[in-house]
C-alpha cells in the first residue's frame, strides 16, 4: 500500500511539474521595441583566424578587427518584417602571419545582408536568399542593442584553386 501511496505521489509530481511553463528569459519584450532605425557605433571581431590549406600545407591566420568612422544604419520594419542596412565604415584589421603583424584599413558597404528578420528567443535572424545570419541578443534597451555573431564562412579562391576558412567572434553595438 505504501508503494503505491509513493508511486501516486510521484505521478502527481511529474504531472504538475510538467505543466509548469518554462519561464521566458528574453530580453527583448516585444518585437515592436526593435522597429526603427539603428546607427552602427561599434563593432569588433576577437578571436579571428584564416585559414587555407594550399599544397597540402594549411596556413593559419590570426586576426582581430576594429570598425571607425561610422556612417551606417540598420532600419528595421514589420509588416513584413524586413531589414535594410545601408552606409559604410571603416575596418581595421590587424593580421598575425609567420611572426609579423600588419594592419590594414578598408571601407565596408555591406556589413549586413538585407532580407527579412525575426526574434527567436534571444536571437536576431535575418534571411536573404538562401542565406541566413544568426545573431545573439546580449543587451537590448531602448537607445541601444548589442549582437554577437558567430564567424564561420568559407569562402572560394578561384585563382588559387583553394577554400579559405574564415572564423571569430563578431561583436557590435548599434544605436538610436
Amino acid at each position: 500500500m505504501r508503494t503505491y501511496y509513493f508511486i501516486s505521489i510521484l505521478l502527481i509530481f511529474l504531472a504538475c511539474s510538467a505543466c509548469q511553463k518554462d519561464e521566458d528569459t528574453s530580453i527583448i519584450e516585444d518585437q515592436i521595441s526593435l522597429l526603427g532605425t539603428w546607427k552602427l557605433t561599434e563593432l569588433s571581431v576577437k578571436d579571428g583566424i584564416i585559414s587555407s590549406t594550399i599544397l597540402d600545407e594549411t596556413f593559419t591566420i590570426g586576426y582581430t578587427s576594429k570598425g571607425k568612422d561610422f556612417n551606417y544604419e540598420l532600419i528595421v520594419a514589420e509588416n513584413p518584417n524586413k531589414v535594410e542596412g545601408k552606409g559604410s565604415y571603416t575596418s581595421v584589421t590587424t593580421t598575425t602571419a609567420l611572426g609579423k603583424t600588419e594592419t590594414y584599413e578598408e571601407k565596408v558597404t555591406d556589413f549586413i545582408i538585407n532580407g527579412n528578420w525575426k526574434l527567436k528567443n534571444n536571437q536576431l535572424l535575418i534571411t536573404s536568399q538562401e542565406q541566413t545570419i544568426v545573431g545573439d541578443i546580449l543587451e537590448f534597451t531602448d537607445d541601444h542593442i548589442i549582437i554577437q555573431q558567430v564567424i564561420d564562412d568559407r569562402v572560394e579562391d578561384s585563382v588559387l584553386g583553394t577554400e579559405a576558412i574564415t572564423q571569430g567572434t563578431l561583436t557590435y553595438r548599434l544605436e538610436r
